[in-house]
């Protein structure tokens, strides 16, 4: 060997030859490595995690949503939990009335479209923005707030149930010819202008009693107005829209008719046994310009429109019944929180799962540490007092 050595060593040519091809296999091995721990996955495995089928199933199918520390899979039942342990309970109910609603649209082929369901929520911003429109986030931020929902919220909890509800129903509700006589008579017949003092589940002493001051003149019902329970009347000293034709409650259509303007009504008890006041203002004429034949089809429309609003609550109050949901919202954030809690205590199943997170170093300042070549990984200790050091002035 020694011998080979040093004839190679005698020969520069050869020697150099060697040298280079020696070089170019270092280059070449080199850059095979370095490409495969570098070059990028087409598969998107950029953690080299697909070797394993059933992590690859895992992550195409959305069970991983993320990593932090490199290799830590945040799974979707993770952010599931974290999501529930920090909603309100509430939530499962709409979500199990959604459930009831789909389950039931399903069995008559009932679906909604998102451009439906869009309709509604700019039919929504108009209705709750008056004379003008509201922007997205105007609603969100003065209407969806005080409800706790976001517009997601709105349209998947809300709206898109309704308009399943909507059209259940709908197939169910008929209008006949009389109907849309009474409900013409009832929009553009005459109507009588009051004010009312409601007061709804009152004793029938205390009522009588709020009846026998109101009835004294006018000043008085008005104060007496001021005080009613409800705070929409009470703020408009009992103001309401004219009462017409067909207006539900016999008595209080008839006594209103009956009455002359300034005339206060005697103590009226209703349907729903709330006592009413009345205080004749105005009575108002018909409006003769208006054709029956004009506004036909329209109000059928509204009509049977105003019945599917009306009847819906009846139908899923049936519906809710029938499914008898039982949820057991306390046991649901409690296992929610303890799932959360132990989250990052489990034990290491896998190489792509670090059983705890690494414990992050102590926030320390330059005043704290001594710089050296080479700091601990591990907290340092507090610091020993310095010697104090005699300076000397040069002179």
């Amino acid at each position: 060997m020694r011998n080979w050595i040093a004839k190679v060593q005698a020969n520069p040519w050869l020697w150099h030859k060697l040298v280079l091809v020696a070089l170019l296999a270092g280059a070449g091995a080199g850059g095979f490595w370095w490409g495969r721990k570098h070059a990028p996955n087409p598969s998107g495995d950029k953690l080299g995690l697909f070797a394993d089928d059933n992590k690859q199933k895992e992550i195409t199918q959305g069970r991983i949503v993320g990593y932090i520390y490199g290799d830590m899979p945040i799974t979707r039942e993770e952010y599931a939990e974290y999501l529930i342990s920090r909603s309100s309970p509430e939530r499962l109910e709409f979500m199990v009335n959604r459930k009831i609603v789909e389950i039931e649209c399903g069995k008559h082929n009932i679906h909604v479209t998102d451009a439906e369901v869009d309709a509604r929520l700019d039919h929504d911003l108009w209705a709750y923005g008056g004379k003008t429109k509201l922007t997205l986030k105007e609603f969100e931020t003065s209407v969806l707030r005080r409800f706790g929902k976001t517009i997601v919220e709105w349209k998947e909890d809300v709206i898109r149930p309704k308009i399943m509800m909507e059209k259940l129903v709908r197939a169910t509700v008929n209008v006949l010819p009389k109907d849309v006589v009474d409900g013409f008579e009832a929009k553009y017949g005459p109507k009588v202008k009051c004010r009312m003092i409601v007061m709804p589940g009152a004793d029938a002493a205390v009522a009588q009693k709020v009846w026998e001051l109101a009835r004294r003149g006018r000043a008085e019902f008005l104060e007496q107005a001021r005080k009613q329970p409800i705070p929409q009347l009470a703020s408009k000293e009992g103001e309401v829209p004219p009462i017409h034709k067909h207006v539900g409650e016999k008595l209080l259509e008839e006594t209103a008719f009956r009455m002359k303007p300034g005339e206060i009504s005697g103590l009226l008890e209703m349907k729903d046994k709330s006592y009413v006041i009345l205080l004749c203002e105005e009575h108002l004429p018909k409006d003769a310009l208006v054709k029956f034949d004009d506004v036909r089809m329209k109000l059928d429309q509204e009509i049977r429109e105003y019945r599917v609003t009306q009847k819906v609550p009846e139908v899923f109050k049936q519906l809710h019944a029938a499914a008898a949901p039982e949820l057991y919202k306390n046991e649901m954030m409690r296992a929610s929180n303890n799932i959360m809690t132990a989250s990052y205590s489990r034990e290491k199943n896998s190489k792509s799962i670090v059983s705890q997170p690494p414990v992050p170093r102590p926030i320390v300042t330059p005043k704290d540490v001594q710089v050296g070549p080479k700091l601990s990984d591990q907290p340092l200790p507090p610091l020993k007092e310095r010697p104090k050091v005699n300076v000397i002035e040069k002179k």
